[in-house]
């Protein structure tokens, strides 16, 4: 085979290997699959107020976790008080997703959701937003602890 023939046969090779090995990764891009990729405790800081935040997440099932968001400072609340919010997710594509209801101390509620993004073996993207669609954040959490 000559050096031309060569060249094309890889170029060929590569146009049809990679963009298929990057749709196989999906969004988390290295093709492990999501599998227990959510489960562990997560640690992050707030973009909007410095609090740190921190996220528990079991596998309850297939496509199914219980969550649980702890943050320090509540900005939705005034900003003074730590809170928490604990509801289930589900796997949607190879994000998990989680809407919940956040219940400050004075009664005020705001329906909340949850878009959680890996980026790699420890480090995701949270994307917050109230049910209505209004942007809250999008923060980076690193894993502290996994089960596996």
């Amino acid at each position: 085979m000559n050096t031309v023939a060569a060249l094309f046969q890889f170029l060929v090779s590569f146009a049809i290997v990679l963009p298929t090995s990057v749709v196989a990764g999906g969004k988390k891009g290295n093709g492990k699959g999501m599998g227990n990729y959510f489960e562990g405790y997560w640690i992050g800081i707030d973009p909007n107020d410095g609090g740190d935040t921190r996220r528990s997440i079991v596998k309850t099932g297939k496509t199914t976790y219980d969550f649980v968001a702890r943050d320090s400072i509540i900005t939705l609340c005034g900003g003074g008080e730590p809170g928490s919010v604990a509801g289930t997710a589900t796997l949607e594509d190879e994000w998990l997703v989680s809407e919940s209801a956040l219940t400050c101390l004075d009664g005020t509620s705001f329906d909340l959701v949850f878009t959680l993004i890996p980026q790699n073996d420890n480090l995701m993207v949270e994307h917050l937003e109230t049910a209505s669609g209004t942007f809250i954040y999008d923060a980076y959490f690193w894993r502290q602890v996994a089960p596996y």
